[in-house]
């Protein structure tokens, strides 16, 4: 609802004050009880040079020529007005945009999605503006973009017709009269957002809810893109990969994405010095069953092509001792079982293999030649090469 550009919140205050300034000045009695609206004879009772000049009369003239200009001022503001910032506190528009990615459906560890805990944060912004300020607000795959508006029962009535859903993600565009853009998301899908925008993550607020270690993990976080790399470490993300798609992949991904997003695929050097928790897999069945196989396409990233011979963007490569911790201590950790596998130590399981080569000392090119001599699990042998 509006009134002469003010919102319904503005145009009641103002006539309740407008009400409230006509009282007073007919309680203080000036020469005619009845009222006029004309401003003429409104000025003409207060300035009227035959009052007495006691000091009560002169407090109501005071009074009188106070509540005038008051009256004046709170018409100037609803006809002359589109922002008065200065009385209004706000009336900026602001562009409120929800990640509606399917991701947005995980559960956290307080019971809610982060969808409801985005939709919290929206209301929140909104409830928390001056009621004159403007809301756009616009999901990212384009089924709700909301007109801009002042009334919270349309922008509630927006966010609530959207949800997470399958598609194509976008971020909105701005227009040159928005002021200020609000991203909220769970940063799963990363978005570019415009110069100078505010991105809320619900993920850390699901985060924060409780302090129970849920060690989330990304299965296949093969393709990365740049601003994604150092959120595993922020938000305590665990990446998990699988080094033998890396040798695999090389062979033909060139025919499917391009120079900018190879880059940072199987990004593993990336990841650890990001401070990542980075773990190794195999995949099997799709892949073959040998983590040995695995330290060396980390290592060596050669194709299985043998057209890489210095590795396959060798700026990701890892040293063995790196290679192999993401195979063991790594995830151990990942498993909640670092207090009794993943290491060599006092009290901790035996589990271990004995190699026919020392894969620190070798040339890295020869590790997916070691053979496995003998297999302990559990302080029991299982496996014996004859």
């Amino acid at each position: 609802m509006t009134f002469l550009a003010l919102t319904g919140f503005q145009a009641a205050l103002l006539a309740l004050i407008t009400a409230g300034a006509i009282v007073a000045l007919y309680f203080l009695k000036l020469r005619h009880r009845r009222m006029v609206v004309a401003s003429s004879l409104l000025w003409a009772r207060v300035l009227d040079e035959r009052q007495a000049q006691s000091l009560w009369e002169k407090l109501r003239r005071v009074i009188s020529i106070a509540a005038a200009v008051l009256i004046g001022l709170l018409i100037a503001m609803a006809v002359g007005r589109p922002e008065m910032h200065w009385l209004t506190g706000g009336g900026e528009r602001t562009l409120l945009v929800l990640d509606t990615s399917p991701s947005m459906l995980a559960r956290t560890r307080d019971g809610s999605t982060r969808w409801q805990h985005a939709v919290t944060a929206a209301l929140r912004t909104v409830n928390a503006s001056a009621p004159s300020s403007e809301f756009r607000v616009a999901d990212t795959i384009g089924r709700v973009d909301a007109a801009p508006t002042t009334d919270r029962r349309e922008i509630r009535e927006a966010i609530e017709r959207m949800k997470p859903i399958a598609g194509t993600a976008r971020f909105p565009e701005s227009d040159s009269e928005t002021a200020h853009v609000r991203f909220i998301t769970d940063g799963v899908v990363p978005l570019p957002m415009p110069k100078g925008a505010v991105r809320e993550s619900v993920f850390e607020e699901a985060e924060n809810k409780n302090s129970k270690d849920h060690r989330f993990r990304v299965e296949h976080a093969q393709h990365l893109t740049q601003l994604a790399i150092p959120r595993f470490a922020q938000l305590k993300v665990i990446a998990s990969m699988q080094p033998y798609h890396a040798i695999d992949d090389g062979r033909w991904a060139y025919k499917r994405l391009d120079d900018e997003r190879l880059i940072r695929t199987y990004a593993f050097k990336s990841l650890l010095e990001a401070k990542a928790k980075l773990t190794f897999g195999s995949d099997w069945t799709v892949a073959p069953l040998k983590p040995l196989q695995g330290i060396y396409a980390a290592v060596t990233r050669r194709t299985l092509d043998d057209k890489n011979p210095h590795g396959w963007y060798p700026g990701q490569k890892i040293s063995v001792e790196q290679a192999l911790r993401c195979y063991t201590a790594n995830n151990a950790y990942a498993g909640f079982q670092e207090n009794k596998l993943g290491i060599l130590k006092k009290g901790m399981l035996a589990d271990l293999v004995v190699l026919d080569e020392n894969i620190f000392d070798i040339a890295p090119e020869k590790i997916n030649d070691v053979k496995v001599l003998r297999t302990i699990v559990n302080g029991k042998q299982v496996y014996l090469r004859k």
